[in-house]
C-alpha cells in the first residue's frame, strides 16, 4: 500500500507568459532513493479530466524538479507516487496560467 501522496510547490505566481514550467516535487521520505518508486504528474486543463503526462524516478533527495509544457490558460498539476503498480492519492492541485 503507498501511504502518502508527493507534494508540489505552489508557484509564486500562478501567471507566466513562458510555455514551459518546472513543477518542483517533494516526496515523502520513505521513498528517497529506492529504485522502484516513480512520480506520476497529470495534467487537468479546464474541462477536461486530469491525465497522466510523465513519469519521473524518485531520486537520492526528497525533491525533483519536472519539466513541463504549459497550454494556454489554465493547467492544474497534479502529482502521485507509483509504487509496484500501487499509486497513492494525488497530491494538492498546483495551478499555472499561461497567459
Amino acid at each position: 500500500m503507498v501511504a502518502d501522496s508527493p507534494r508540489l510547490a505552489s508557484p509564486s505566481e500562478p501567471y507566466t507568459n513562458q510555455p514551459r514550467a518546472d513543477l518542483e516535487v517533494t516526496v515523502p521520505s520513505e521513498y528517497v532513493g529506492d529504485p522502484d518508486v516513480l512520480v506520476r504528474i497529470y495534467l487537468a486543463l479546464e474541462g477536461v479530466a486530469p491525465s497522466a503526462i510523465a513519469e519521473a524516478p524518485v531520486s537520492s533527495t526528497i525533491r525533483l524538479i519536472v519539466p513541463v509544457d504549459l497550454t494556454p490558460g489554465r493547467n492544474d498539476f497534479t502529482a502521485t507516487i507509483v509504487e509496484a503498480g500501487v499509486e497513492s492519492e494525488a497530491s494538492p492541485i498546483v495551478t499555472f496560467i499561461l497567459d
